[in-house]
């Protein structure tokens, strides 16, 4: 089964679409905020069984991109996301033996600006984020939303040895709240980390 995937290049804040085709590695879903809550899985290929949903039996493979998607517990609401990724995800990661591994400097950019990721509610976000979706948590898949593609784990951290990592994603983004029939804000959430296994052959 495939589903259309945006693509956000951030250096021109231009979203694009591509298919990927989901077929052998699951999904792991994060603890939500303001009932949001994302799921990353391999880009290429991810099994979608609602058994396998909160499980990463199959590593993402450390040299396929990732994607991560967004989902609301109550209904669907409308999300942003920074386009500069320095205020968008910071990810960690950890060998098999719980030794930090070492960012590239792409790694080091992702999440470096952090600080700066709006801490208060606001409208004046349209200039420096872009936007995406959180779809209504049903427990099943009939609704499954496009993903968002994210680096490969490889080109984010030096990946020396063979064996199973632990990477971990620290989501941030902005939720639309409503103020009034044609009046909203934006409210800043930090979505709680994620944890996923990568492996290196």
């Amino acid at each position: 089964m495939k589903h259309i995937t945006p693509i956000i290049l951030f250096s021109v804040g231009i979203v694009l679409f591509a298919a990927i085709n989901l077929a052998s590695a699951e999904l792991v879903l994060s603890e939500p905020n303001q009932n949001v809550f994302v799921g990353v899985s391999d880009g290429s290929t991810a099994s979608l069984s609602n058994a396998d949903w909160l499980t990463n039996a199959v590593p993402i493979r450390y040299d396929h991109e990732m994607f991560i998607v967004y989902f609301c517990k109550t209904n669907g609401v409308n999300l942003r996301v920074p386009l500069d990724y320095s205020r968008f995800i910071i990810f960690q990661m950890h060998d098999s033996k719980g030794r930090e591994v070492q960012p590239t400097a792409k790694g080091l950019y992702w999440g470096s600006d952090i600080t700066n990721f709006p801490d208060m509610s606001s409208r004046r976000t349209q200039d420096r984020t872009a936007p995406t979706g959180g779809e209504p948590y049903t427990g099943s898949i009939s609704n499954f939303p496009g993903g968002m593609s994210l680096p490969r784990p490889n080109d984010l951290f030096e990946m020396k040895e063979s064996g199973i990592y632990q990477l971990t994603l620290t989501v941030h983004l902005m939720k639309q709240r409503m103020l009034a029939t044609n009046d909203w804000t934006w409210d800043p959430v930090a979505i709680p980390p994620v944890s996923v296994k990568v492996e290196k052959p």
